[in-house]
């Protein structure tokens, strides 16, 4: 079982050791990039990189990710349906307070790691293949509401059973 990232490294032991689980749990996580994916996480690497090149501390830029992760997180509705207009600016600092302890460098390694994530390629047909050396029972969960895994690809998986929340 992985939520996010691990969802994606559960992925990555079923296609690696296809043998190995009986039962495997991906949440919010994916075999591969979409296009929309490889956007985002680029644009948060380049990001990332262009405000280290200019020499700017850490704590600012986390300040930076944490609201562009806001931006890129969540679908508008969502973060329509859950922050009011009059509750934004305090949302907003609670956000940018759980990036007090991020590492910049830890991200640039997870974020070159998610862009190179392909365990499958673009083609029902290697989707399929994927899933028939797959021989635990899998459970896909993925939340609708966010934009980073679209729930569609989930769905594709035939013989796995697919939960979009």
């Amino acid at each position: 079982m992985g939520i996010s990232m691990r969802g994606m490294q559960a992925f990555r032991w079923m296609s690696t050791f296809p043998d190995f689980m009986d039962k495997a749990m991906p949440i919010d996580g994916s075999p591969h990039m979409t296009s929309f994916d490889l956007l985002q996480w680029q644009t948060h690497h380049d990001i990332v990189k262009m405000m280290q090149a200019g020499g700017m501390h850490q704590a600012k830029i986390a300040v930076i990710l944490s609201r562009v992760g806001l931006l890129t997180l969540f679908t508008p509705e969502y973060f329509v349906e859950q922050v009011p207009a009059t509750g934004l600016d305090q949302f907003v600092r609670d956000s940018d307070a759980s990036y007090t302890s991020f590492d910049v460098t830890d991200y640039v390694s997870q974020l070159e790691a998610m862009i190179d994530h392909d365990l499958i390629g673009d083609t029902d047909e290697s989707i399929t293949e994927f899933v028939r050396k797959v021989a635990a029972d899998v459970l896909i969960m993925a939340h609708r509401k966010i934009t980073w895994l679209t729930g569609a690809q989930s769905t594709r998986f035939q013989g796995a059973r697919c939960a979009i929340f």
